[in-house]
């Protein structure tokens, strides 16, 4: 009777162990065909503010595929404030790019930010950064100069606090998008106050 119970015990941990591999790979599976289908779905989960939810989700996928982590990239270089304001959380959206993007391998650099000046005087600071000086002074007189205007920021980044460098689409638009640690910026200075457009 004993070994019945055991063996049933044993047979019971073993299915949900092969049911919990199984679900784990059909969200990966699911999350990498929405991703492979391009900017459209992606898209989708922006339009309907589900970024919050599919966040979790991706949090307890163990690996991706080469392409999956390119296009998610991809995706957080074009819909990167999109992706924040859904999120509501600058703790899980760091957490969400360090367990997806590539490591950051390169050295400590100078970058700098076009910030929205609303933002930086309530010590909100956006990730994306740049060490092109003309296009973080673009963002910072454009997109970002709303409110009250917009303000242009300098940052000796430790390689620490970067959780991802430019990828393809990031240097084809001329951005070189580093994706940054906020909490972890130290001494960032304001060069340039920009008036609101």
């Amino acid at each position: 009777m004993h070994f019945c119970h055991s063996a049933l015990l044993h047979f019971l941990a073993k299915m949900q162990l092969e049911t919990t591999i199984l679900l784990r790979r059909y969200r990966l599976v699911n999350w990498e065909n929405i991703l492979d289908y391009g900017m459209k779905k992606i898209g989708e989960i922006t339009e309907k503010g589900d970024w919050s939810s599919e966040a979790k989700k991706i949090l307890e996928i163990n690996s991706f595929s080469p392409e999956f982590v390119e296009n998610f990239h991809t995706t957080w270089i074009v819909n990167g404030h999109h992706i924040r304001a859904q999120i509501k959380s600058d703790e899980l959206l760091v957490k969400l790019l360090e367990h997806v993007l590539p490591i950051y391998s390169g050295a400590n650099i100078n970058l700098y930010r076009g910030e929205n000046l609303d933002r930086w005087e309530s010590n909100y600071v956006g990730l994306c950064w740049t060490p092109l000086i003309k296009v973080a002074q673009m963002f910072g007189r454009g997109l970002n100069a709303v409110g009250n205007g917009g303000v242009l920021l300098s940052c000796y980044v430790e390689k620490e606090s970067i959780i991802a460098g430019p990828n393809e689409h990031s240097m084809h638009l001329g951005e070189h998008q580093y994706t940054v640690n906020p909490k972890k910026l130290r001494e960032i200075k304001t060069i340039e106050i920009y008036l609101p457009n």
